[in-house]
């Protein structure tokens, strides 16, 4: 199998406020593979933009799926793990823990896209903020015609 794309974001209602995580894995086609939407408690805008990239990345790991393309569409994430900026303790935690998921026997390459493109993980960001339970993993649909 070629490279898997996950598409991944997440969000605050407000600022701080209640947080919301999402994404979606599909395969070289385009196909769907699985999602993921979870409640994140609340903070601020980044919090929810790096934790939905770690549950996107360990969603992938444990569907077995070692060649990954992930998009995300705050550059300001993207520039934190990169970077490895730990202004915020925090926040720092999370980077770690994004940096020890990277160095994992895998191909991970982080994409920024735009917010317009990203719509179905936006939805499941959405979707998770307003979940009861802390994390739906959503698997393939099959359907009939």
């Amino acid at each position: 199998m070629g490279f898997v794309e996950l598409d991944v974001d997440g969000n605050s209602q407000g600022n701080s406020g209640k947080i919301g995580l999402g994404g979606h894995m599909r395969d070289n086609e385009g196909k769907w593979l699985a999602g993921v939407s979870s409640i994140g408690g609340f903070d601020t805008n980044l919090l929810p933009e790096l934790l939905d990239i770690k549950h996107g990345l360990v969603l992938a790991w444990n569907q077995g799926y070692r060649k990954i393309i992930c998009n995300l569409d705050s550059i300001n994430a993207s520039r934190r793990i990169h970077d490895g900026n730990f202004i915020f303790q925090k926040l720092g935690v999370v980077i770690v823990d994004k940096k020890k998921l990277l160095s994992r026997e895998w191909e991970v390459h982080l994409l920024h896209l735009l917010r317009e493109t990203n719509s179905c993980a936006d939805f499941m960001a959405k979707h998770g903020a307003r979940n009861l339970a802390e994390i739906c993993i959503h698997g393939r649909i099959h359907l009939q015609v």
